[in-house]
């Protein structure tokens, strides 16, 4: 059975394989979203975290240098960009477009109760109005709208995961000779 160490030094960095786990989850999560009924406030993890995961690889990586040379078509960059080029088809796709003509802010106003759906600004209306209380639409209304909410969150979320893998493309700077170290001395 092969340990993660193993695993890890196969595939070359194992910030390589928390990317390529978390560019996997936005896959699920994007084809999933056209079916499923999601929380709203899942919009939140879906954009902090990636951008989280580019910061830590970038901080991590501070005194490397990009090394363009380093860049390969590995198995692993192949799976990689298989798996970013599907969550964004899947993300770019069924998405509900704005109900407002010009641009606006859509609040997120929905609710779950069991296995009813609620939303707070009735179909047709341009402002929130959720002190005349929720209404209740479909199922399919629901997936379609916070999906499109959640797939909309998951293009930069799969941005911020790009610049991480190609932030794994580091290397070591060259290690400077002292010139007393040279031949003959």
């Amino acid at each position: 059975m092969p340990t993660f160490e193993r695993i890890a030094s196969r595939a070359g960095r194992p910030d390589r394989l928390a990317v390529l786990a978390l560019v996997s989850v936005y896959l699920g999560l994007a084809a999933f979203s056209h079916v499923v009924p999601f929380v709203p406030w899942l919009e939140v993890p879906i954009v902090i975290v990636p951008w989280l995961c580019m910061c830590i690889v970038g901080w991590s990586q501070r005194r490397d240098r990009l090394d363009l040379g380093a860049v390969r078509l590995d198995g692993l960059t192949l799976l990689f960009l298989l798996f970013v080029g599907a969550a964004f088809a899947f993300s770019l796709s069924g998405n509900v477009s704005d109900v407002c003509a010009t641009t606006c802010i859509k609040l997120d106003t929905w609710r779950l109760s069991g296995d009813r759906y609620f939303r707070c600004t009735p179909p047709g209306s341009y402002e929130p109005d959720c002190r005349s209380g929720w209404v209740e639409i479909p199922r399919e209304t629901y997936i379609a709208e916070v999906g499109s909410r959640l797939r909309e969150a998951m293009v930069f979320g799969l941005l911020c995961l790009c610049v991480a893998w190609m932030l794994t493309w580091r290397t070591a700077p060259p290690q400077r000779t002292s010139p007393s170290a040279g031949p003959g001395r």
